[in-house]
This record gives structure tokens, C-alpha cells and sequence, in this order.
């Protein structure tokens, strides 16, 4: 097996890594995820993109016109569609109620493992890959990718159908496109093109994520030989904006008029407020975004290590442009937040609007000298747990001052309780044999992502049969499909969850 082989074969082992790990957990369904889902229900069953017989399951939504809209932007909904067509169809879903907690969190489930979470574990491989690029050299760009994709907000939000991840992919994306043709000189008009329409999937999924399509557009004016290629990257752009403008014409009467505009939450009246509810930063909500006990710099300690990468980024003469490409961007979605009225984004674990400035946060990491491999693998490792506690414990927790003393760590060390894993549910086993099924998963991944270059057929062989058997335990251990009624719901999917508190009384930073 050649290096070349060798190195694609990696890249494969993680994404499959990432699956497993991304999708093994069931989470709750929240207010945000049905959003999303009932214009997905709607335009299945009814053709429509009024959510009017769907949306009394979630306060977050639009009024306009004496009909209801999702109050979110609407892609998600959009890449669902033709996923819920399919599943509508495979597992008879017209003949059962699914306006359940239990059926809305399976669908939620089924939804997000084949949606988000493969868009979170490219976005992995792509990390990986631009990595690989500044920084060939030792295995920091390995180090970083698994950092980013296991020891960051990333990961919980992977288990969630929420938009951030999903956009988060679309933008570095449409970055990763435009850096082949300005870096590594792949002449392809094409390129730029998948790269425009990249930014503007972006944008389709989650609305700031128009800061990174202009970040972009500067970067390339400033990078490429020829500028006059740009045109191909905002014709690009342009086809997913047109796209946007006729949903919003179709839904509130005009292009420019985006569903924000119109939410009916307690809350919706501050989005009328400056720009969509973004007035001026604030210091207080800047502490609350990185000090505070749902802070980056509490939640994710690896971020501490930040300014030691962008300084040591600093000095690579050869990545300055992509140094202020990536210093800006999570300045500005932090100055954008700390000015938003709703800055923490309610009872969601962490600061989630800047989830998709963290691929342009973490990529300095390559550039950390040596002697600060050691502090990286330790503050990582410890974001790592921390993260696996969200997702464990429940990352929907409502709203305590400090969710990761206050619940996730007690739920799981003291109370022994976590979120439903895909082998309880499956075959009823206890909660820590569950645990330690995924762990033996995942250990056997990483046999398979550490296997020596193979020259001879027989360790090929064996490689692909380890390989093989690390995806059928995968897929009998923890698929929703029953293998005797294919087509049937496994009742174990639909057993009532012990309760879940969903959190403390309001706190001050409620805008409601």
C-alpha cells in the first residue's frame, strides 16, 4: 500500500471515526431543531411552506399574512426533504402519530445522522486537509483535526439539528475551494464557481454566515493572479441567493424581507431592534461570551492556546494572507454577538454563533512550535471530556448558571444518567455497558486508523476484513433498521426516556 494509499485510507478511518462517534448519542428534540423539521413536514405532506398544521410544537416561528412560517433560515429544511421523503416512505410514517416526543426525537435522530453529522465529520476532513497544506510536516494537522472535531463545541452540536454545524461546513467549504485555486494553483474556473455556491449554501443554512461569503470575496480579490475570476465565485454566490430571494418573496412578499423579521416568540420584537436584533457590542456580553461558565474560554480551554498559534501564524510570510483572513473572522462574529440581544442563544450548551468561525479559529494550531505539543494535547484532552459530558449529560439543559458543575458532571458521575446511546436503545443494555460498547468502537477505529503501511496482499487483506468488521459491529450494534422487519420501527427507539430537568429559573441574560 502506497503513502499516497495510505493517507486516503486515514482520511476514510477518521470520517467513519466521526460518524460513529457524532451519531451514537439520541438527543431530545428541542424548539430550535422543530423549527426546522415542521417546513420540512409541511412540504412533504402538503406541498407548502406555511407550517400552519406543524408549528404548535415550537414557539420558534414567524407571523406573517395570518399564517406561520419557520422562523429560520431556511436550508436545512431544504437538504431534509428529500432524507424525510425517503423515511416517510421506508418506515410507513403516515400510518403512525408523529406529533410525539418519542416519534419527533426519532425522526430528529434519523434526520440529523444523515444530515448533520456527516456535514460535522467532513467538516473534520477538511480541517485536516487544509491543515495538511500549511503545515506537512510532523502530524500537528492530525492533532488539530481531532482537537477540533472532539475537544470543541463542534462535537455537541454535531448531535443536534441545529443549522451551525451544517453552515459551518458550507462556508470552509467554499474557503477550502478558493484556496486550491489560490494556493496550490488549480486553474479551474469550476472551482470558484463550487466555491461561490459553497459561501452561498452557507448563507441558505444560517444568515451571518454572509460575513464569511464577503471575508471570502476580499480574500480572493486580494490573492488571485487574475481578478477577474471572481466573477465565477459570485455567480456562484449569486445562484444561492436567488434561491433565498424566492423563498423569502414566496413567504413574506418581498426578496429582502427575511423571517426574522416576523418572529412571534415573547422575544421576536428585538429583532426589530438596530439590524435583526445587532446593535453595538457590549463588554458585559463579550465577558459572558469567553469568561463566563457557558464561555468559550471555560467550556473549550483549549481556546486559551489562540493568540500563542495566531503569533506563531504571524510569522509564516507565506499564509498572511490567510493569517488576517483568519484573525477576522472570529473577531467580527464575536464583535457580531457580543451586539446581537440574544447572545447565548438561549438553553444551547456554549456560545453557538460562533461555531463557524472555529475552523479559521483552530487552523493557527498547526503552527504551535513543540514545546507546546504537550500543553495542547493536555488542554484538548480536558475539552474533550468536557465535551463529552455535554453531549452525555444532555446539551439541551435550559438555563443554568453553570450547566457543566450544576448538571452534566453531577448526571453522570453522581446520578449515573446520560442521553439514550444507540445500543440501549437497541438491545436494552444498561447505560455503562452502552458506554464501553462505544469506547471498544472506537478504539477499534483507531486500530484501524493506526495500521502500518502494507505492501503484501495478505496484510491488505486483513486491514480491509478489520476494516469491514469495524463497520458491520457499527451498523448491528446501533442501526435503527431491525434486520428481521426492516421497514418497522424498533419499539426499543420509542420507549419513554426517564424525565429530563430542563433547567434553572430565568437568568438576567434572558431577553424574555
Amino acid at each position: 500500500m502506497t503513502g499516497i494509499t495510505h493517507w486516503r485510507w486515514r482520511l476514510a478511518a477518521t470520517f467513519l471515526l466521526f460518524l460513529i462517534v457524532y451519531s451514537v448519542f439520541v438527543q431530545r428534540t428541542g424548539t430550535n431543531q422543530l423549527s426546522r423539521l415542521d417546513l420540512t413536514f409541511s412540504m412533504s405532506y402538503e406541498g407548502r411552506l406555511q407550517i400552519d398544521h406543524f408549528g404548535a410544537n415550537s414557539i420558534d416561528k414567524a407571523y406573517e399574512g395570518h399564517h406561520y412560517y419557520s422562523d429560520k433560515a431556511p436550508g436545512v429544511s431544504f437538504l431534509a426533504l428529500p432524507w424525510y421523503q425517503f423515511f416517510r416512505h421506508w418506515f410507513r410514517l403516515d400510518q403512525v402519530n408523529i406529533d410525539t416526543q418519542f416519534m419527533l426525537d426519532f425522526i430528529t435522530w434519523l434526520i440529523n445522522s444523515v444530515l448533520n453529522v456527516p456535514f460535522s465529520a467532513l467538516l473534520v476532513i477538511f480541517m485536516l486537509l487544509i491543515g495538511f497544506q500549511m503545515q506537512p510536516r510532523g502530524d500537528r494537522f492530525w492533532q488539530v483535526a481531532f482537537i477540533f472535531g472532539l475537544g470543541t463545541l463542534s462535537w455537541p452540536y454535531a448531535t443536534l439539528l441545529f443549522g451551525h454545524n451544517i453552515a459551518s461546513f458550507f462556508s470552509f467549504a467554499a474557503f477550502a475551494l478558493a484556496f486550491a485555486v489560490v494556493r496550490l494553483q488549480k486553474n479551474a474556473s469550476w472551482l470558484l464557481l463550487l466555491s461561490g455556491v459553497s459561501a452561498g449554501m452557507g448563507v441558505l443554512v444560517e444568515y451571518p454566515n454572509g460575513i464569511i461569503a464577503i471575508a471570502l470575496l476580499v480574500y480572493l480579490w486580494f490573492t488571485l493572479r487574475d481578478r477577474r475570476q471572481i466573477l465565477w465565485f459570485i455567480a456562484g454566490g449569486l445562484a444561492m441567493a436567488l434561491l433565498l430571494a424566492a423563498y423569502n418573496t414566496a413567504t413574506f412578499g418581498a426578496p429582502w424581507r427575511i423571517s426574522y423579521l416576523y418572529h412571534s416568540a415573547p422575544w421576536g420584537e428585538h429583532h426589530r431592534e438596530g439590524v435583526l436584533g445587532v446593535t453595538w457590542p457590549r463588554w458585559v456580553h463579550i465577558h459572558q461570551l469567553l469568561f463566563s461558565p457557558k464561555g468559550l474560554f471555560y467550556l473549550m480551554p483549549v481556546t486559551l492556546l489562540a493568540p500563542v498559534a495566531y503569533w506563531q501564524m504571524s510569522r509564516q510570510r507565506r499564509w498572511r494572507a490567510e493569517f488576517y483572513l483568519f484573525l477576522a473572522l472570529p473577531l467580527l462574529f464575536l464583535g457580531l454577538n457580543s451586539a446581537y440581544f440574544y447572545t447565548m442563544g438561549g438553553s444551547s450548551p456554549g456560545p453557538r454563533f460562533l461555531l463557524v468561525s472555529f475552523p479559521y479559529l483552530f487552523l493557527p494550531y498547526v503552527f504551535l512550535s513543540g514545546r507546546w505539543r504537550w500543553p495542547l494535547w493536555l488542554l484538548g484532552g480536558v475539552s474533550g471530556i468536557i465535551q463529552f459530558a455535554i453531549v452525555a449529560g444532555n446539551p439541551l439543559v435550559g438555563r443554568f448558571a453553570n450547566p457543566l458543575l450544576e448538571y452534566w458532571l453531577p448526571r453522570l458521575l453522581v446520578k449515573h444518567e446520560g442521553m439514550p446511546i444507540l445500543f440501549r436503545l437497541r438491545y436494552g443494555l444498561p447505560y455503562t455497558i452502552s458506554l464501553l460498547l462505544l469506547f471498544l468502537l472506537v478504539i477499534l477505529g483507531i486500530i484501524v486508523w493506526l495500521w502500518p503501511v502494507v505492501k503484501s496482499l495478505a496484510g491488505k487483506s486483513l486491514l480491509v476484513t478489520v476494516t469491514a468488521l469495524f463497520l458491520v459491529v457499527y451498523l448491528l450494534a446501533s442501526g435503527p433498521v431491525n434486520l428481521r422487519h426492516p421497514r418497522q420501527i424498533p419499539p426499543s427507539f420509542l420507549q419513554a426516556s426517564p424525565p429530563i430537568r430542563d433547567g434553572g429559573p430565568l437568568l438576567p441574560t434572558d431577553p424574555f
